[in-house]
């Protein structure tokens, strides 16, 4: 398995197009799904080396002839239909930028640097600002694990952290106060308030060492991912009200509303008539069962209520028989999975949709 080598290929008719060979790992991230105006695309995740701290990201057309349409290097990518208004996202991690920033290793910090990129007429923007929430929670979370004296002690040293006599458990306290100051200032980088990011920077950061700082993070921030982008995304579009098929029942497919709550309502039924497609799974698995070995296995499905965004991506995961305990191992993993988004006309669409998984597999 140390020697394992990677390959994908795109194939259509007769003709095959190599994504990736002699790779160390490959991820299919989307398919058949409409990014923008592109069309229907593919999107992998390659890493060549397992030496290599990032991922690159390769979206292809699946319109015939099937090609390359564009590269993003040095992160971790996801695409999502993230506000459910039938627009996709690639959320990229910008972890490239900050490798080795100040000795600190990317496994260390739990909110790198994330950017929300979208597809607009065929040029890749920055949407980072319309998902403020985003960033504010982040910011929250880092705030409540923050130890006021640990900030105040950081505050009072050289802001470097390096070798030192310091207790080993002190400078540990340090270098996580250090990360959770870095953690909230990429957080307003990212939203765009890069005003508000150096005041926090100020603020919290040893004083004689902020211009030294401002300048790293600046450089990082302008020389990763973004340096990849083709701009800033235009004022906020008002969000879209998406429709969610709901294929749960046989023979019904009907319309969901999403309203800015993500909270559905019915508002049409499609007839059978109507050309569809529900959602194809990629990857899908269970952690092994943390039962006895004794106990028996049930012959019966576990059914599964999912809403898939338009991207694929699973976004809740309810348990279809309310009078059966839940398996809530299942359930968690279900949420990494990946599908095929549901087609309405040959447009992806999120939808709901009942799935059953053998208690065996």
């Amino acid at each position: 398995m140390a020697g394992r080598e990677c390959q994908a290929s795109l194939k259509w008719g007769k003709q095959t197009l190599v994504v990736a060979e002699k790779a160390a790992e490959i991820d299919l991230d989307l398919f058949d799904v409409e990014l923008g105006t592109l069309g229907p695309v593919a999107a992998f995740q390659v890493r060549n080396s397992a030496t290599e701290c990032c991922m690159t990201y390769q979206i292809y057309s699946l319109n015939a002839p099937v090609r390359l349409l564009r590269t993003v290097k040095g992160g971790y990518f996801t695409g999502a239909d993230t506000d459910l208004d039938g627009r996709v996202e690639v959320w990229a991690e910008d972890t490239a930028a900050i490798d080795g920033l100040d000795g600190l290793a990317t496994s260390a910090v739990e909110y790198p640097p994330m950017y929300a990129l979208r597809f607009e007429k065929g040029r890749l923007l920055n949407a980072s600002a319309e998902f403020q929430s985003y960033f504010n929670d982040i910011i929250a979370k880092t705030e409540k694990k923050e130890n006021s004296d640990d900030l105040r002690a950081f505050k009072q040293s050289d802001g470097r952290l390096g070798p030192s006599s310091e207790n080993p458990n002190q400078l540990a306290r340090l270098r996580a106060a250090k990360i959770q100051v870095l953690e909230i200032v990429w957080a307003h980088l990212s939203s765009g308030h890069e005003k508000k990011a150096w005041e926090i920077l100020r603020a919290m950061w040893p004083d004689a060492d902020f211009d030294r700082m401002q300048a790293a993070l600046t450089k990082a921030h302008d020389s990763g991912v973004l340096s990849q982008v083709d701009g800033e995304s235009a004022a906020q579009i008002a969000a879209k009200h998406a429709q969610v098929f709901d294929d749960l029942q046989p023979n019904s497919v009907t319309a969901m509303q999403i309203d800015e709550h993500l909270d559905a309502k019915p508002v049409k039924v499609f007839g059978e008539d109507e050309a569809r497609q529900p959602p194809q799974p990629i990857d899908i698995w269970r952690p092994v069962r943390s039962v006895p070995e004794e106990t028996p296995f049930s012959t019966d499905d576990e059914m599964l209520d999912l809403l898939i965004d338009s991207a694929g991506k699973v976004r809740s995961v309810q348990w279809a028989d309310k009078k059966k305990p839940k398996d809530t191992e299942l359930m968690n993993s279900a949420l990494e999975w990946k599908f095929i988004p549901g087609l309405q006309h040959g447009h992806s669409v999120a939808c709901h949709l009942r799935f059953g998984v053998h208690p065996k597999r």
